[in-house]
């Protein structure tokens, strides 16, 4: 991925995939399946890991960027929005990493706080990343050459990854980007959790 619109798309798609992947789990009748567990564990670790670095990458790299440009009113409400509704997924998260953690140590869960968690979180991650594609990502194209490449190497120095040049071939790879383990390498029960859903 060379471009910052591109990662900020491929995380997304991530959002999507984990946030239905976790309601999922949270209606399976067995949490102590171990495929389910497995299932669990690489949800934990991308709630844990991965959202964060996203968040990361719109309070640190986008934002500045975008308030360089001339925005209109809804968009500065939408980044006000954004950083508001990244505190509030924060809050969120911590409840839900709790919950994923005692699934994994199998400790009593409360089935029910679980998965109302879960469905709050998707809900909530769902309306964020639908503002920030309608109203903020259309801007990132109108930033200079010298931004975009800026924010390509903070985002990979961020994950640890080198640097790339902004025009560096594509390289298509399965699975999970940025060190994040991949659903694919999943048990086969565990994948169908993070299948690609229109939820």
């Amino acid at each position: 991925m060379n471009s910052p619109l591109d990662m900020l798309q491929h995380c997304h798609r991530n959002i999507r995939r984990f946030s239905s992947g976790l309601v999922r789990l949270a209606e399976v009748e067995h949490l102590d399946d171990p495929a389910v567990i497995d299932g669990v564990r690489a949800c934990a670790r991308y709630f844990r890991e991965g959202l964060p670095l996203h968040a990361q990458d719109e309070d640190l790299s986008l934002t500045p960027r975008l308030e360089q440009l001339s925005l209109r009113p809804q968009e500065i409400s939408a980044l006000w929005q954004m950083f508001t509704q990244h505190q509030q997924i924060d809050t969120l998260t911590a409840e839900v990493l709790a919950m994923l953690d005692a699934v994994v140590t199998q400790e009593p869960v409360d089935r029910m706080g679980f998965l109302g968690l879960a469905r709050e979180l998707r809900t909530l991650l769902m309306a964020h990343i639908e503002l920030e594609e309608a109203v903020l990502f259309p801007r990132i194209l109108e930033l200079p050459p010298r931004s975009l490449t800026s924010m390509v190497r903070e985002m990979r120095t961020r994950r640890g990854l080198p640097a790339a040049p902004l025009n560096a071939p594509r390289v298509s790879r399965p699975g999970l980007p940025f060190r994040i383990v991949s659903a694919g390498a999943l048990h086969p029960a565990s994948q169908r959790a993070f299948a690609d859903s229109n939820e």
